[in-house]
């Protein structure tokens, strides 16, 4: 199914640009206008194009109730969402105010409906994959929403780059210079994050400007303000203009005592943000060696996750990151990944058996351009989570390339 047409009205350009990246990551092909007089005549030009406008109220002009009442008169099936109180936003709030909860749950039917097409059409998209639905012994039935009954799902595939402690300033902006125009193709069908360190993550945002990659966090903590030295929190990543956030990597828990329970507190927090929360899970080569991958698996996935919504949990990202494998050189076997990670999605569908379907797993553990296609290739993985492949341009590109469908 192709992107859903959106006509985005408002007379504050800084508002346009951020929302319109915002729609866009959610899948709608957005045509921004800054009054109603353009948008009446964008829409008058194709007036069945447009299946959703989202409009201001107070536009220069006209109301925005009176623009989509005419609209409304050319196309009797044209959905709409009116907001207020844009106008009366100071701009440096914009980045904060937008990515409170309430623009997702205003657009929630909306997406819910295209899901609902998209499940029933037969014409699927090219960029993403289509999967079976796979059920384990350890999986249970699970309440199923009409709209969820359909057994394929679509996943777009996500590559994250996760630099750790690694590039200053001006190394970071050098690599996103060099990276920027040469991934831009690959971004019509792959997802491309770039987890940077704290100090670079403003120089991330605003090198990648208008290209379509994400600039993510590799930590953040579940309070909002604090006595908390050392920690940042979501407002913070989200004044940056980040998007995503690494959490509960294999280091974080090793070296800096994060535990189950505060990965139980970040990821609802995180998406209640607004942010892309790519939690971190696997087990060390001790219990791989004692047979117990699955026992720690369940424990991580399940604790994790246990206060995330039903409805919201396809919109984390999972990680699969055999904690022998990284940094070692060691690699696991594209089977032992597929393995892990197939277990992963029916511990998600013991929870809800089409968020399995929907939630995206990577793999991450010691990727390269040299093993990335096998890896990637597998049925259950949707993408890769790298780390020292990631801080050249040519490896971190050959990955991404990797992961096209």
């Amino acid at each position: 199914m192709g992107a859903t047409r959106l006509l985005l009205v408002d007379d504050e350009e800084t508002l346009l640009d951020l929302l319109g990246k915002y729609l866009e990551r959610l899948g709608y092909e957005v045509h921004a206008c800054t009054s109603a007089a353009v948008a009446l005549e964008r829409f008058h030009s194709d007036p069945s194009g447009y299946a959703l406008v989202l409009t201001d109220l107070t536009l220069p002009g006209m109301k925005g109730d009176a623009m989509l009442e005419q609209m409304r008169a050319l196309n009797p099936s044209l959905r709409a969402i009116l907001t207020s109180g844009y106008p009366y936003v100071p701009q440096s709030d914009y980045v904060s105010f937008l990515q409170k909860p309430f623009l997702p749950k205003m657009l929630a039917e909306e997406i819910r409906r295209r899901r609902c097409s998209a499940s029933a059409s037969p014409n699927r998209s090219r960029t993403s994959r289509q999967v079976a639905v796979r059920r384990s012994s350890c999986s249970r039935a699970s309440p199923c929403r009409a709209w969820r009954r359909w057994m394929t799902a679509d996943r777009r595939p996500l590559v994250a780059a996760n630099w750790k402690m690694n590039k200053t300033n001006a190394e970071a902006e050098q690599f996103m210079r060099e990276f920027l125009p040469r991934a831009e193709e690959l971004t019509t069908s792959v997802d491309i994050v770039v987890c940077a360190p704290f100090t670079a993550l403003r120089t991330v945002v605003e090198t990648a400007g208008a290209y379509r990659i994400s600039t993510g966090a590799q930590n953040m903590h579940e309070e909002d303000a604090g006595a908390f030295t050392g920690e940042v929190s979501a407002a913070m990543l989200l004044e940056l203009g980040v998007e995503a956030v690494v959490l509960g990597h294999s280091e974080r828990r090793r070296y800096f005592a994060e535990t189950d329970a505060a990965l139980a507190r970040k990821v609802p927090k995180a998406l209640e943000a607004g942010l892309l929360p790519i939690l971190c899970v696997g087990e060390t080569e001790a219990e791989r060696e004692a047979g117990e991958t699955e026992r720690k698996l369940r424990q991580q996935v399940q604790a994790d996750l246990a206060a995330v919504e039903v409805a919201r949990l396809p919109e984390v990202v999972i990680a699969y990151e055999p904690i022998w494998a990284i940094g070692t050189g060691k690699t696991a076997t594209p089977a032992q990944a597929q393995a892990a990670i197939a277990f992963v999605r029916a511990l998600v569908g013991d929870r809800d058996s089409a968020a399995a379907q929907e939630v995206r797993i990577l793999y991450g553990g010691s990727v390269d351009a040299g093993n990335a296609a096998e890896l990637l290739g597998q049925e259950d993985i949707d993408g890769a989570l790298v780390g020292g492949a990631s801080l050249q341009p040519d490896s971190f590109l050959a990955i991404a390339a990797a992961a096209q469908p």
